[in-house]
């Protein structure tokens, strides 16, 4: 793996994706805080139902290839 600093950049790039998706929520710098879609996450029901998404409609389905 990389150097700490590496490591902190890498989180820190995840972290904008998921706050920008609505993951989850910016309370202050670099710190960030479940919201209710982060905890709908943790929800077995929830989780399983990604999961069957992914396998019934894969990602394939909704690009176009020429």
């Amino acid at each position: 793996m990389g150097s700490a600093w590496q490591t902190h950049v890498f989180a820190a790039r995840i972290m904008m994706v998921l706050t920008a998706t609505g993951v989850v929520d910016e309370v202050g710098l670099q710190t960030y805080a479940a919201n209710p879609v982060s905890r709908a996450l943790l929800d077995p029901g929830w989780t399983n139902g990604l999961k069957h998404l992914y396998v019934v409609f894969p990602c394939s389905l909704f690009t176009k290839n020429d």
